[in-house]
């Protein structure tokens, strides 16, 4: 391009050598760049400067300097390209001065030139003008200003200007700059244009080559890509020496080899990037790019191969990745270290190292800045929706899918990206229960699949399809569909995604259903073969599961247990890495029914053989499958580091209370994708400080009996689809008993609780028939004095308090009147030894907060608002608890000689309930409202005081999440109000709600209610409550003297009052004792300290 500059004056020449030194008042670095030199002048009134930076190798960032104001360039001009500035006249003289530094970190050896031009024509002023407006929005990194970057390199391309190629260049940088916003389509028509009106030789024709394979390479056409790419090498090549850009064909190689790696191709891939790696030198931006496809190479390697050597192959992708992540961070490339963190996410991913990978996805996010591109964004949240669908977080996983799908659908993304997400949302909504809808997203996946004609998202949709007419019995329409892709899988090129393992099993589910089971054995077998390869963490259990159906069909138990073993083993592999919150419980339930057909077989071998091994090992097997997060979470050191950001749990609290509904109306509205984004920035920061993983195996059933004391029953559950049953164990003995029929226990459970729930019912035939149900056939025997309750499924929700003695009748002799009542998740986590409790003494023996107040003064609802009040929040329509605060005051008469805390009014607020010694209180109380509603369990939480603050109102909803941010090292912990006992029944786990969240953060006992309480009512209760618990210093037995007394008082006689109230606990240790100390003045409104750490 020499013969464009007809109009130089002056040229200034740098090269660029490592420790260069400058005289000059540019900083020796910007951030994170390395000073190449400065160009300074003095401009005369009225009279522009205009300049030409010429890069040879290197790319630039631009600071100018102009009277002391300074702003920034740099353009997607590439390493080889021209960026232009220029300053417009002013009215006076000027200073000005450019800081040229390096757009990269630890950038090989390059050079620049600088031009400044005169006596051009008023047409190429202008467009030098434009280009130089696009260079600095381009600099300012959003999506918006790159849109408007790319429109003003659009409108010199327009312009037709041949001088200084103005245009030619503007049309390359417009195609680089729709490559990196994922624009395919424009670049590929642009990339078509530029190749059609440049000459082929120089920089600009090889580019043009280079950007159509790369668009090419993105869309899927890789032979295509192969071929371009290619030529663009071939032209590069041929430039003469002085011209030859060793960088630029190092970066053209590399996506050669992704290219003939996506193609099959790994040999001459891996020769390329050897290639590659030799051209870069020691640049680290082209490194950190070489080796992000080296270790596509070890994974794609790893496709091919099982077992050990697959494992082999993923370590050393890991480590090469590594390595990639490594150059980028030095080089400050943080587009390239957010694809390396994506892929390392992936990668861990496949390892089965879940925690690992969610990490590494959400520090992709972060790198991802808000104003970028949406569809980087599309691409983590499909990927983060992919993970929580394999472990059953059907909630979060259909919030992160429907955000990606959105965000394709704004973009204007490739019909096969959104092809992928429609499968993806599709396949998660029928594990919701919602084939039907399930139904509509995979049609569509068909339809842009053959649009496309893309063979394996084909095969995925019809494999979709298959399982959504499964789910609706449809077996006809599921055979179609399975018989159209059983034969056009490969295992070399559909084993990573799991799509080979997924259809096989699918087949033989097929083949088991219509009686086929030497077929069935012959698909699972395949399967069982290449499922370890897939990406999916839980889909060789699930296979394992089938295997187990299949073998169990056949009448050979012995495989059948064999397999179903196998498949609890991987399982539980898995559940170490999973946190106590969330994804913990979710695939103890997805994972549930494994462990109840293993339970089931061994169980029907007692019933044939009467072996009392039999009979052990299927109570091991149970307990094994019950509170299995919790048994983690107990085994783990109790963490340290940092607390989650106060900012993250206020703004969740906030969309939690917005759109949690007033108990008086119907419905419930679905949490916006905001709030699961807001939730996993919470747990990622949870992530980066747990311990690690840990596996504790559950209690044998000799043990429990060991452990128990006389006078001990336990009662332990099980809830099957055809039977119920329950073991009845005590020191001497266990027993198994049958109950009957499942659909009998959901018929009573329904009818009783919707009595209970009001004061005006007779519930008394009904609580009959439940305990001739579930407590005659147990033969409880007459000693017993504490009964232990291990619940199942949905007999969390029932009020065993209020079930008969059957002895006693007529007379109405509720259980709490015979005997003390404990409810437990598990009898490992009963009687295990927990790591994750403080050491610390009690500062306090009694913390209690009362009638929070919920509208700051001033927040007066105007008749103009009042209609629309529930669209602000939930708590702050909550009617006030004035019985609460009175129930506090006779607490605080009652422990006069104990160390107490009372929190009332404001000062019952969330930063007083995370100060430590309300955290270490011997007996933390809440007295306000709980919120639970059914049809939207992810919002759970209660009220404390609403405060104002600058511009508005701090919402006092304590959500689960912030209850699982803290540590909670109360001996009891007592949640009096609507509904804290309630949550999402998660099968095994048993009741995720609040109960659940201070018992994992080290609550030993917690008190709540099932259903909604009468204010006045719940203040009588706990007064007695309190009064037993002095007297008798042991927490089940003065719940059960409370219950007792309550029912005593004819106002308060229906178990609506008394039976709402329901003991968890997780310690044999039932005796609370106070200190004695003397007696301290409780105040109303403490000033909050800031000792909230963990």
């Amino acid at each position: 391009m020499a013969n464009a500059y007809t109009c130089i004056l002056s040229t200034v020449c740098v090269f660029l050598s490592y420790g260069y030194e400058t005289a000059f008042a540019c900083p020796r670095q910007g951030t994170g760049q390395s000073l190449l030199g400065e160009y300074s002048t003095h401009l005369p009134p009225k009279e522009p400067l205009v300049l030409a930076l010429k890069q040879y190798d290197i790319d630039i960032k631009i600071i100018r300097k102009v009277n002391n104001q300074e702003t920034t360039s740099f353009g997607p001009s590439g390493r080889n390209g021209i960026e232009f500035i220029y300053i417009r006249p002013g009215s006076g003289e000027r200073t000005i001065t450019l800081c040229i530094l390096t757009k990269y970190n630890h950038a090989s050896p390059g050079s620049y030139q600088i031009t400044r031009l005169n006596n051009i024509s008023p047409q190429a002023l202008h467009g030098i003008e434009l280009m130089d407006k696009a260079a600095q929005a381009w600099s300012e990194n959003n999506e918006m200003a790159r849109r408007r970057a790319t429109a003003y390199f659009d409108q010199v391309s327009r312009l037709a200007i041949t001088e200084l190629a103005l245009s030619e260049h503007a049309r390359l940088y417009s195609l680089n700059a729709r490559i990196q916003a994922y624009r395919y389509r424009e670049a590929l028509s642009l990339a078509e244009q530029i190749l059609t009106t440049t000459s082929a030789a120089g920089y600009s024709g090889y580019s043009g080559y280079w950007g159509k394979g790369q668009v090419l390479l993105r869309q899927g056409k890789h032979q295509e890509a192969i071929s371009v790419l290619s030529s663009a090498i071939i032209l590069a090549r041929s430039l003469p020496p002085d011209s030859v850009s060793t960088k630029d064909i190092a970066d053209i190689t590399n996506s050669l080899a992704e290219a003939y790696l996506l193609d099959g191709n790994l040999a001459r891939g891996r020769q390329l990037l050897t290639d590659a790696l030799f051209l870069a030198g020691k640049d680290h931006r082209l490194l950190a790019a070489i080796y992000n496809n080296l270790g596509f190479v070890s994974l794609l390697t790893s496709h091919r191969q099982s077992g050990s050597s697959r494992d082999q192959a993923i370590s050393q992708s890991i480590d090469e990745h590594q390595k990639a992540r490594q150059y980028a961070v030095k080089s400050g490339d943080m587009l390239e270290l957010t694809y390396i963190d994506n892929n390392l996410a992936t990668l861990y991913q496949r390892a089965g190292r879940l925690r690992k990978a969610r990490q590494y996805y959400w520090q992709a996010l972060n790198l991802i800045d808000p104003g970028d591109t949406p569809l980087r964004f599309q691409v983590i949240y499909s990927n983060l929706g992919l993970i929580y669908q394999h472990l059953g977080d059907y909630q979060k996983s259909e919030s992160f899918l429907k955000k990606a799908l959105e965000i394709a659908s704004q973009t204007r993304s490739s019909q096969l990206r959104l092809a992928r997400l429609q499968c993806r949302l599709g396949n998660t909504q029928r594990l919701m229960g919602k084939p039907k809808t399930a139904l509509v997203h995979h049609n569509l996946c068909i339809r842009y699949a053959l649009n496309e004609s893309n063979r394996e998202l084909l095969l995925q949709a019809r494999y979709e399809l298959t399982a959504d007419y499964l789910m609706l019995n449809n077996t006809r329409e599921a055979r179609k569909n399975a018989d159209l892709i059983i034969d056009k899988l490969s295992p070399e090129t559909d084993r990573d995604s799991g799509l080979y393992s997924q259809v096989l099993k699918q087949y033989a589910r097929l083949e088991r259903l219509e009686g086929r089971l030497g077929h069935a054995r012959i698909k699972i077998n395949l399967a069982l073969q290449y499922s370890l390869s897939s990406r999916n963490p839980g889909l060789h259990s699930a296979i394992l599961a089938e295997a187990m159906h299949i073998h169990r069909a056949r009448g050979d138990t012995a495989r059948a247990l064999a397999y179903g073993q196998e498949a609890l083993t991987e399982v539980e592999r898995l559940h170490q890495y999973l946190e106590a919150e969330r994804l913990g419980p979710a695939w103890s339930k997805t994972s549930h029914e494994i462990y109840l057909n293993v339970a089931e077989i061994l169980l029907n071998r007692y019933r044939e053989t009467g072996s009392r091994q039999a009979l052990e090992q299927t109570l091991e097997v149970l307990e094994r499958s019950r509170g299995t997060t919790l048994r983690h979470s107990f085994s783990r050191r109790e963490s340290t580091g940092q607390l989650t950001p106060k900012e993250h749990l206020q703004a969740l609290s906030e969309l939690a209370d917005t759109y949690a509904v007033q108990p008086d109306k119907r419905g419930a509205r679905s949490l916006p994708f905001s709030y699961y984004q807001k939730h996993e920035q919470i747990e990622s920061s949870r992530l980066n400080k747990a311990g690690p993983p840990s596996s504790l195996n559950a209690i044998k059933p000799a043990q429990i009996q060991e452990k128990l004391q006389q006078g001990q029953t336990v009662l332990y559950y099980l809830k099957l689809s055809r039977a119920l049953y329950v073991f009845t164990i005590t020191q001497s003995n266990t027993a198994l008993h049958y109950l009957g029929d499942p659909k009998t226990l959901d018929t009573l459970h329904r009818q009783a609780r919707k009595q209970l729930i009001t004061s005006d019912s007779i519930p008394y035939q009904t609580l009959n028939l439940l305990s001739e149900l579930l407590l005659l056939p147990a033969a409880i025997p007459g000693d017993t004095q504490d009964l232990i309750l291990v619940l199942h499924r949905n007999l969390h929700s029932l009020p065993f308090a209020a079930l008969p003695v059957l002895a006693a009748l007529p007379a109405y002799q509720p259980l709490s009147a015979r005997f003390n009542l404990r409810v437990v998740p598990s009898m490992t986590s009963y009687f295990m030894a927990r790591k994750n409790t403080g050491k610390e003494g009690h500062t306090l023996d009694l913390a209690i907060f009362a009638d929070p107040v919920l509208s700051p003064p001033g927040d007066s609802i105007s008749p103009s608002t009042a209609n629309t009040r529930e669209l602000q929040t939930w708590s702050r329509n909550l009617p006030p608890l004035p019985w609460t605060a009175r129930e506090a005051e006779k607490l605080k008469t009652l422990f006069r000689q104990a160390k107490y805390q009372i929190y009332t009014g404001p000062a019952a607020n969330r930063s007083n309930l995370r100060t430590r010694q309300v955290r270490h209180a011997r007996i933390l109380h809440i007295a306000s409202h709980g919120y639970f509603h059914s049809l939207n369990p992810d919002n759970i939480g209660f009220a404390l005081a609403a405060h104002e603050k600058p511009g508005g109102v701090e919402s006092g909803f304590i959500t689960l999440t912030e209850l699982f941010s803290f540590r909670f090292n109360n001996e009891l912990v007592v949640i009096s109000g609507c509904d804290t006992g309630m949550g999402k029944n998660m099968d095994g786990e048993g009741m995720l709600g609040l109960s659940r969240g201070f018992i994992a953060q080290g609550a030993k006992h917690v008190i709540s209610t099932l259903w909604p309480v009468a204010d006045k009512a719940s203040a009588k209760f706990m007064q007695l409550f309190y009064q037993h618990l002095k007297q008798l210093g042991e927490v089940d037995r003065a719940l059960s003297k409370a219950q007792d007394d309550m029912r005593s008082l004819p106002a308060y006689r229906h178990p609506f009052y008394w039976a709402t109230y329901v003991l968890n606990t997780v310690s044999p240790e039932q005796t609370i004792t106070f200190d004695n100390l003397k007696g301290i003045e409780a105040i109303s409104t403490p000033r909050p300290d800031n000792g909230d750490n963990l």
